[in-house]
């Protein structure tokens, strides 16, 4: 291991609760023996998306009791204001989930922390050209793409 603490017992169950993304700060901070982290990635949305190069929004794969992306963005602008963390990285969200963020983060007085999205994109993943891309340029969010060899397939292997 490459931390000095033990794992979570038990581990986080990965939603999006402020309970939770406490405990992954806390967590991460033990895991990297530092006391800040200059970058927090929310890692998926709480809600459904369309993942893993699907295109298409299923309307009934929407699931009951989504965390609000509201609460948390709260929990994060607490751990912002502990000077546990200084920006905050969303990852494989939508043009909605964007604006919705973005949104939240106005009200919390918070909006400049907003810093990237980290989305899929490569020669042959292109979806963040459309209006996500738009969306990201009227807001500062910049891109950190995930996948640009296209699971390897750009590689010639």
């Amino acid at each position: 291991r490459s931390y000095p603490n033990p794992p979570l017992d038990p581990a986080p169950d990965g939603r999006l609760d402020g309970a939770s993304v406490r405990s992954a700060c806390e967590a991460s901070l033990r895991r990297l023996n530092t006391d800040r982290i200059d970058l927090m990635q929310i890692h998926w949305p709480d809600r459904y998306v369309p993942a893993f190069g699907m295109t298409t929004f299923h309307h009934d794969q929407k699931r009951e009791g989504d965390v609000p992306i509201y609460e948390t963005a709260e929990a994060l602008k607490t751990l912002i204001d502990e000077g546990k963390i200084r920006y905050i990285g969303l990852s494989n969200e939508s043009t909605l989930g964007v604006c919705e963020w973005v949104k939240a983060c106005e009200e919390l007085g918070i909006a400049d922390k907003l810093a990237t999205i980290q989305n899929s994109y490569s020669l042959l993943d292109r979806r963040f050209d459309s209006e996500l891309a738009e969306a990201c340029d009227y807001y500062n969010i910049g891109l950190l793409p995930w996948s640009v060899l296209a699971g390897g397939l750009l590689s010639g292997k």
